[in-house]
């Protein structure tokens, strides 16, 4: 007797558990929404545009492809190249710009 009870107990369960979990896979069905894409800049943020880091240019490959780099200090000065890392971009090479642009030309560009 006891045993019967137990395993109609564990089965009411069971069938109850199966249940709330199929209504929550239907709540999810029924409500999944594809999130928005990011927003596109009009214009960067003020701070990329800072004319103390450097000058900003492009660069066009025989192979037409568009390299953008910094650039600051003397041109007539040695070059000094800043390759950055993924995921960096030119900017977190701000700091050397500043510190050597006095005695090289420093450029900083964005790898692809």
């Amino acid at each position: 007797m006891q045993l019967l009870q137990s395993l109609f107990v564990y089965s009411l369960a069971l069938f109850y558990g199966l249940l709330v979990c199929l209504r929550l896979l239907w709540h999810t069905i029924r409500n999944f929404r594809i999130p928005p894409g990011p927003k596109k800049r009009e214009t960067p943020p003020a701070c990329l545009l800072d004319p103390e880091l450097g000058e900003h240019n492009f660069l066009r490959t025989a192979s037409n492809l568009r390299i953008h780099y910094v650039a600051k200090g003397d041109p007539s000065k040695p070059l000094m190249l800043c390759l950055h890392g993924f995921p960096e971009f030119w900017y977190s090479w701000r700091y050397q710009l500043k510190a050597f642009s006095d005695n090289y030309r420093v450029v900083a560009v964005d790898m692809r």
